[in-house]
């Protein structure tokens, strides 16, 4: 049976207009489309879903990140930086500014959505999120000072007890770790990394190294800190531009914008399973469930999904929003190689 959801949309800013949309049936989740500076719902299902329109906030967005649970988002406003909590579930869709410092320059969330860390390059400072969505607090000010320079990704565990930063100084580039009441410490040298995701409830990271064309899971990133290649150039990595895990924390996807693939690695047996695109992927949005990404930015034209849920994963092309411009482009073709 077809369920109608009415989303509202409340911006419970100063000058802000009250705004809503419609969306009817299953929903994928939501993405911002950076050059719209807004945010888009997919309605559909893998292979059946599209792009829908933009969600009418009264005012443009900077930044934003949604949790891999589809349930809520954090939020940049331009101009003013305030920071948002975008409520996506359980009834009307609602926006409030929360009690964090203006205008970070980057947000991770944690695997599960319960933490998330806030970066801001003028303070040097790293705050962190905790009981999101429902009961945030936001942590102490953790410096960030001591870095090479402003971090390249920055991810944080579910208990948020530990951010990993990736900065580069005139040699390279290193991983640092940074705990509360801690000043950031030296992990990994690397050639560069272009990305850090946490594993579901785990002080596991991967990690990918743009500049080795490597694939690495960092286990125990406070303790031992062991460092195991997954894949290589051999395997198809090519400027790695973004990694994360499956939601169950066994599998590994990377998206490399060199080579135009994705790699699904198996992190039990090493099995390693690619699928070619047309276009180079930018990205592996997480959106409902944990096992379906987006692989490009929501403007691209068009923007693709990975579909990892079944026994079979694929890619699949998304139709423009119909307040879209330009027109739709021929239907592209994925290719898969095992």
């Amino acid at each position: 049976m077809l369920i109608r959801h009415r989303v509202l949309l409340v911006f419970a800013l100063a000058g802000c207009a009250l705004a809503q949309t419609d969306v009817g049936g299953p929903v994928l989740g939501f993405v911002f489309d950076r050059a719209a500076g807004g945010v888009r719902p997919i309605p559909g299902v893998p292979g059946a879903a599209r792009l829908g329109d933009l969600v009418d906030l009264g005012a443009a967005l900077s930044l934003a990140e949604f949790a891999p649970g589809g349930d809520y988002g954090l939020a940049v406003a331009a101009g003013s930086g305030d920071v948002l909590l975008l409520k996506l579930e359980g009834g009307p869709l609602q926006a409030s500014p929360l009690p964090a410092p203006r205008g970070p320059d980057r947000i991770a969330l944690s695997p599960r959505g319960g933490a998330a860390a806030l970066y801001y390059h003028d303070l040097q400072t790293l705050r962190l999120l905790t009981g999101l969505p429902d009961a945030p607090a936001l942590s102490d000010p953790l410096p960030a000072g001591a870095l090479p320079g402003p971090p390249a990704a920055l991810a944080v565990s579910d208990d948020a007890g530990v951010v990993l930063l990736a900065a580069t100084d005139g040699e390279g580039g290193w991983i640092f770790t940074l705990r509360p009441g801690e000043e950031p410490r030296p992990l990994l040298r690397l050639g560069g990394a272009a990305a850090i995701r946490f594993l579901p409830h785990r002080r596991d990271a991967l990690v990918a190294d743009a500049a080795r064309d490597e694939i690495l899971l960092l286990r125990d990133v406070t303790g031992a800190a062991e460092s195991l290649l997954l894949a290589g150039a051999r395997d198809g990595v090519s400027r790695p531009v973004a990694v994360a895990p499956s939601a169950d924390g066994r599998r590994a996807f990377a998206a490399s914008a060199g080579a135009g693939n994705v790699l699904i690695i198996d992190m039990e047996s090493g099995a390693i399973q690619r699928l070619d695109l047309e276009s180079s992927p930018s990205s592996l949005t997480p959106l409902k469930g944990g096992w379906t990404f987006l692989l490009t930015e929501a403007s691209a034209s068009p923007p693709f999904l990975l579909d990892a849920a079944g026994a079979d994963p694929r890619i699949v092309w998304v139709p423009p929003p119909r307040d879209a411009s330009s027109p739709i482009p021929p239907f592209p073709r994925a290719r898969r190689r095992p």
